[in-house]
């Protein structure tokens, strides 16, 4: 009877996996990396992670911020367009990136993932 008890506890205790979109906002992947900037033409960017909103996501990459951006895949993938170009301040007309490493981070209403430092560049 004992072995029958002890089955049945570990039953009762066990727990379903988490959705991905349960889980904290972590940026697990970029790709492509690094970034190329061709000018006139907005760059095709994919995030992997977790912790996603479906439809309500803010992407920051440097000083560029993209709000209201979708995922898919549950919560695990974001595909966007990052600009060609960054506001520049003071009024003053946007311009190319300049090369180097820029923080990107996805927040929404679960949180913000840690930054990841991703790198731009000129082709070549």
């Amino acid at each position: 009877m004992l072995p029958l008890l002890v089955l049945s506890l570990g039953a009762a205790c066990r727990r379903a996996a988490p959705t991905p979109s349960a889980l904290p906002v972590a940026v697990l992947e970029v790709r492509p990396e690094p970034i190329v900037v061709r000018e006139g033409q907005p760059i095709d960017v994919t995030i992997r992670g977790t912790g996603f909103d479906a439809t309500a996501n803010t992407v920051t990459v440097g000083p560029v911020i993209l709000t209201a951006v979708r995922s898919t895949g549950g919560g695990t993938v974001i595909a966007l367009s990052l600009p060609d170009r960054v506001p520049s301040g003071g009024g003053a007309a946007p311009m190319l990136w300049s090369p180097g490493q820029y923080a990107l981070t996805v927040s929404n209403t679960r949180g913000s993932s840690v930054p990841v430092m991703v790198t731009i560049q000129e082709p070549r």
